[in-house]
């Protein structure tokens, strides 16, 4: 027989084991919950910073001068991909030098294994250091004018997020010291178009020849806005009209071309419309087939005969009282009445009446008087 006490104890137990197993059964749902959690947090963060993928294109000044020396870099562009575009012959190519970044143990020129930077001149982020570098093949491409080429780069950059990153572009020129003309007058116009120059000088003998290095800082977020405004800028097409009828291509000119604003469009609308209630003419899609019309070619004018041109120049130019001329043979009658022929004043005549002129105007005075 079981007594109180060994009731009580055996119920004590049972339930402290049934809570030591409840207790574990709750520690591992709950550990199984953060690492489901914990799992899914890298790609929560990856979906709040997506990535994203940018081509920057840039067109660098026209070359002047018959020789050229350059070479191109790019920096805060890790992994991306660096394209120089060019009007020169494909003789002269181009490396990418992404697996080792430039310093001063980089081979400047494919054809020249033995000029680099001067050692332990590449120091500072001005002169492209740790940079993409684009080697050409040749120092100067022989036999060629690099006069009016062009030179661009395309540096397309992946797996980024676009806020707050820069991508810096560097052209490599001979400094002025050696000659103008081996820049191709790259050194004035880079620093007019906000480059910023730095330098450094190669292995040559006494490290004589420096070269300038300008470079430029694109932002990659407002390159993408302005590519996107460039892309999203709306184009209003303009409506044409359509000419219904010959005799309203007649009457509307250049009806088939595009009318450049909505008002005209209106107002030829209401003309065809008017113009087709007045004629009644029947409206038609079809296009009018407009003929020329044949002309019969125009007979040269044949000058007149000699006899005919002193005949003309002999006849008398009279005229009428109306200022009309009269018709020809009627130069002594009008209407069929002779006119009087106009007598001749000889000289002494026309002395005796100048005489006789202070006489008349006193006997016209007089006659006022009395």
């Amino acid at each position: 027989m079981y007594n109180k006490n060994t009731i009580l104890s055996h119920t004590m137990t049972t339930t402290r084991t049934t809570t030591r197993t409840t207790r574990r059964r709750f520690t591992s749902l709950v550990a199984a919950a953060i690492v489901a959690v914990a799992s899914n947090v890298p790609a929560v963060a990856a979906a709040k910073t997506p990535t994203t993928t940018t081509t920057i294109s840039y067109d660098f000044p026209t070359v002047h001068g018959t020789i050229f020396k350059h070479a191109f870099c790019v920096r805060n562009a890790v992994g991306a991909t660096v394209t120089v575009r060019s009007t020169m012959p494909s003789e002269l190519s181009y490396a990418v030098r992404s697996s080792t970044h430039f310093n001063s143990n980089t081979k400047l020129f494919g054809d020249n294994d033995d000029l680099t930077p001067a050692k332990r001149s590449i120091r500072d982020t001005n002169q492209c250091r740790g940079g993409i570098y684009v080697q050409p093949s040749h120092e100067t491409l022989s036999g060629t004018s690099y006069d009016g080429s062009r030179f661009g780069l395309d540096v397309v950059v992946a797996n980024h997020n676009n806020n707050n990153v820069t991508v810096t572009l560097c052209a490599m020129v001979p400094d002025p010291s050696w000659g103008s003309q081996l820049a191709g007058g790259w050194d004035v116009a880079l620093r007019a178009r906000g480059f910023t120059q730095g330098s450094f000088r190669d292995n040559s003998p006494n490290n004589e020849r420096v070269w300038e290095v300008h470079c430029k800082d694109i932002d990659i977020a407002a390159h993408d806005a302005a590519a996107a405004a460039a892309a999203t800028q709306p184009v209003i097409p303009f409506p044409s009209v359509t000419v219904t009828h010959q005799r309203e291509a007649a009457a509307i000119p250049h009806s088939s071309s595009t009318t450049s604003s909505v008002e005209e469009q209106k107002m030829l609308r209401r003309q065809r419309i008017r113009m087709r209630n007045t004629n009644k003419l029947p409206a038609t899609t079809e296009a009018p087939v407009v003929t020329a019309p044949v002309t019969a070619p125009k007979e040269e004018q044949q000058p007149p005969p000699p006899q005919e041109v002193e005949q003309k120049k002999k006849q008398q130019r009279l005229r009428t009282r109306n200022g009309l001329p009269l018709r020809p043979g009627s130069s002594t009658t009008r209407n069929g009445v002779p006119l009087r022929p106009k007598p001749s004043t000889t000289t002494n005549e026309v002395a005796d009446a100048a005489a006789a002129k202070p006489a008349l105007v006193e006997r016209f005075r007089r006659s006022f008087l009395f």
